[in-house]
């Protein structure tokens, strides 16, 4: 699990040879399945979505390729 989370925490940083889409889907499944193992679904699942809400050069695109939304902006001052 923690092979997996740590892929997950470098890819959004641009780390790795020519990434795909495929690499981050492959990465979170891995990640998903040794923590259902493990029964630690729940922290897994809270740190990727840490990961994936960062502000990292290529966080979007982890996004994108994992279906997961937009961040939601800053919040209006009113």
């Amino acid at each position: 699990m923690q092979a997996a989370l740590a892929a997950l925490h470098g890819m959004p940083m641009g780390h790795g040879y020519e990434l795909t889409g495929l690499d981050v889907v492959q990465a979170h499944r891995l990640a998903e399945e040794a923590a259902h193992s493990a029964q630690q679904l729940d922290e897994a699942q809270a740190i990727i979505q840490q990961v994936a809400a960062s502000e990292r050069p290529m966080s979007g695109w982890m996004r994108r390729a994992l279906g997961m939304p937009r961040a939601d902006p800053s919040p209006q001052r009113g």
